[in-house]
């Protein structure tokens, strides 16, 4: 019966330790391993240190069992990165994090049109990987996830 067991939760699910974060439910190994290397990227492209960053998870892929990270905001040290990766359907493939969308105070001042928290452009657009809400940019707000049934 164990091994039987086993190999099911291996085949269904891989057998990874389950965590909450942000609404969502992914690997902890998964969610931990893309911390790690974003926040080493998002560090240097903040100009922050790693202890001073705040992830939010902002929306996941499901091709199977628990949900992947695929688009995180990272803020610190007045700035905000926004990252997605890319993913292929038909081939499984887990692309590279890409930086959606980079802002730091001192390069466009707090609060300046198109940056997040400042106005809209004119046009009712903003800067790329944030969206215009209510007529301030901020980063893009996730659709609720229907409740699941048992």
């Amino acid at each position: 019966m164990g091994i039987l067991s086993g190999g099911l939760c291996v085949l269904l699910s891989g057998c990874a330790t389950r965590l909450e974060v942000d609404g969502f439910v992914v690997s902890q190994e998964e969610y931990d391993y893309d911390v790690s290397v974003l926040s080493a990227r998002a560090a240097a492209e903040l100009d922050c240190p790693p202890g001073s960053l705040s992830f939010e998870l902002l929306d996941v892929h499901s091709p199977i069992g628990l949900d992947v990270p695929q688009l995180f905001a990272v803020s610190g040290c007045g700035g905000l990165a926004v990252y997605s990766r890319l993913f292929v359907p038909a081939s499984g493939y887990e692309g590279e994090w890409q930086l959606e969308s980079l802002q730091r105070d001192a390069g466009k001042g707090a609060g300046a049109a198109g940056a997040h928290g400042g106005p809209c452009y004119g046009n009712g657009t903003c800067d790329r990987g944030l969206q215009c809400l209510d007529g301030t940019c901020s980063v893009p707000v996730r659709p609720t996830a229907p409740a699941k049934s048992g």
